[in-house]
């Protein structure tokens, strides 16, 4: 329900901006970036939740061969940028491992576990917070122009401090058909 007011202004006394660098070699890579967006003025691509936000993400990745990769990243992230003690904050942070193998045939393995923390503080809200893991194993194989993947998810959900959630589980199976066009040159 977020309403852009145009006013152009508040672009620049809500200092929104973004720092970041990037090291990359032939085997390896690092890459870190800092991330501040006001609560007075939103993106204009994602106007109702990019908002109010900053956060620390950090990457990187190792290739140990041609065919094997692997990958981490964690993220520390917060809403209340203005540091509003009457306002709830949300603090998040996440880590997350993947590696894929790149397999004959135009085929592919990937997997993945996710670790993510959230926890709500302040304002007129005592301490809540969930803690999930996620870990995904993907296969896919390409014919021509087309892709068939092949994925399973499991998904555990903790609440912690006085949380009102119980604690669930789910696993999902799917299978996925990807048809990609070739471009058609403009001659």
């Amino acid at each position: 329900s977020y309403q852009p007011d145009n006013k152009l202004n508040y672009h620049f006394r809500d200092r929104n901006w973004r720092f970041a660098l990037d090291y990359t070699q032939d085997r390896f890579f690092y890459k870190t970036a800092f991330e501040h967006v006001g609560d007075q003025y939103a993106s204009v691509s994602v106007p109702s939740t990019y908002q109010d936000y900053e956060a620390f993400d950090f990457s990187q990745g190792y290739v140990f061969t041609r065919n094997w990769r692997f990958n981490t990243s964690t993220r520390l992230g917060r809403n209340n940028v203005e540091r509003d003690p009457r306002l709830v904050t949300t603090l998040d942070r996440s880590l997350s491992l993947n590696t894929s193998l790149a397999l004959p045939w135009r085929q592919s393995v990937s997997g993945g576990y996710t670790l993510s923390e959230t926890i709500q503080k302040g304002g007129d809200v005592d301490n809540l917070g969930t803690r999930t893991h996620d870990a995904r194993v993907d296969y896919s194989h390409g014919w021509g122009n087309m892709t068939t993947q092949l994925s399973y998810d499991h998904y555990l959900l903790e609440p912690f401090f006085a949380s009102i959630t119980p604690r669930s589980v789910s696993d999902l199976l799917s299978v996925s058909v990807f048809n990609y066009y070739p471009k058609v040159s403009d001659n």
